[in-house]
Parts: structure tokens; sequence; C-alpha cells
């Protein structure tokens, strides 16, 4: 898997970007005070923006290594304004991540997360050369589990686990997309691309000789 760190990809609506310490007032506002927000996630709400600048000065940095891979999501005309974040993170000695996750609730159900996991899909395989995304999800986080099927990831069982920083047990739907099942889903997008465009030739053939 190549080492390359946390470049900035573009979507449709979005700029996705590593995090800086100036994220610190958009990040706290816009999702990390949000118990709403927060309830599924591993790590709990921050009391206060202090809490959100020490986890910035502890983890931008990290961005030096071209070992870790989160993005913070932004919309493309607010580009200093965080709405959520995404991230891939390696499991040690394979070239598999597993997928985590944020947006910031006023953002849901418009189809940004999806437009932005489908693009790291793509960074993931085709830049990254991994070979294996997981994803977790709480079986009562039923909006995360859309987000996963809807980009194509794949079912393959549950299970329970401790999380510390919550002091409970959850139970997770268990999700993955591998790099040969994405090569599959590109290779069958560019053969209906070839369909229609073959479709439209013939269509438009025909109309010449029947004029």
């Amino acid at each position: 898997m190549n080492e390359i760190g946390t470049l900035d990809i573009e979507t449709n609506r979005c700029l996705l970007r590593p995090f800086k310490m100036e994220d610190a007032t958009s990040l706290y506002a816009n999702y990390a005070s949000d118990d709403q927000v927060t309830a599924f996630l591993t790590w709990n709400t921050h009391p206060d923006i202090q809490t959100t600048i020490d986890y910035l000065k502890n983890f931008v940095p990290k961005y030096e290594t071209k070992k870790i891979y989160t993005w913070a999501i932004t919309l493309k005309e607010k580009p200093d304004d965080v709405i959520g974040g995404i991230e891939l993170a390696p499991t040690p000695e394979t070239d598999t991540v597993e997928v985590g996750y944020v947006l910031a609730r006023r953002y849901w159900h418009q189809g940004y997360m999806s437009e932005v996991f489908k693009a790291v899909i793509h960074y993931f395989f085709d830049i990254m050369d991994g070979e294996k995304i997981i994803g977790l999800f709480e079986k009562n986080n039923v909006n995360s589990g859309l987000v996963m099927k809807g980009c194509h990831l794949i079912y393959i069982g549950e299970k329970k686990t401790f999380l510390p920083r919550k002091n409970r047990f959850a139970d997770l739907e268990v999700f993955e997309i591998t790099k040969e099942q994405y090569q599959s889903l590109v290779n069958s997008k560019v053969s209906n691309q070839k369909n229609r465009l073959i479709e439209r030739f013939q269509i438009n053939f025909k109309n010449i000789f029947s004029q």
C-alpha cells in the first residue's frame, strides 16, 4: 500500500483536506459539541472548545508521518468551515483500513457522506493501491448503514465490542469492500457507459436515415 498521506480530494460539492489548527472553532460548533452527532461515535462530545483545540494540537502534527489518512470535510464554497471528517485507519501489517466518518447534523440526508466516501474509496484503491476497506457501525445507526450500502460495501457479519470512551458494549454490523469488488464495479460502470453510447449512436444513426 502506498503511504502517501492525506492529499486533497475534490468531489462535486466538497473539498476534503487535512485538518489544521484553525479548524477548532467550526469543528467544535458544527459537530463535536453535538450529542446527537456523537451518539454512535467512539469518542465523546467535546464539553468545550479547549477540548477541540487540545485534540488538534495532538493530531495535526501526525500528518507529517504520511501514514494517516484523515480528511476534514468542507464545502467548496466554504473551505475553511469544517462540516465533518472521514478517516481510513490502517490495520497494522496489512493493506486493509477501517473507515470512520462524522457529519454535522444540518447536512444529514443530503447525500454528502456518500459522495465523500465514494471519493475516498477511489483514493484508497486507485491511488493508495490498498486491498480492503472495512466499515463497522452500531446496528441502531441506520443512516450509517445506508451510507455503507450506497457505497457498495457488502455485509459480512456482526460483532460485539466494548467502547472504552463510552464505557459500554455495542452491537456492530460489519461491511467491507475489496479491491477485486471495486474493480468489478468500475468495469461494470464502464461497460454500461459504452453500451449507452452505442445505443445512442444507433438511435442517431437510425434517425439520420429516417429523415
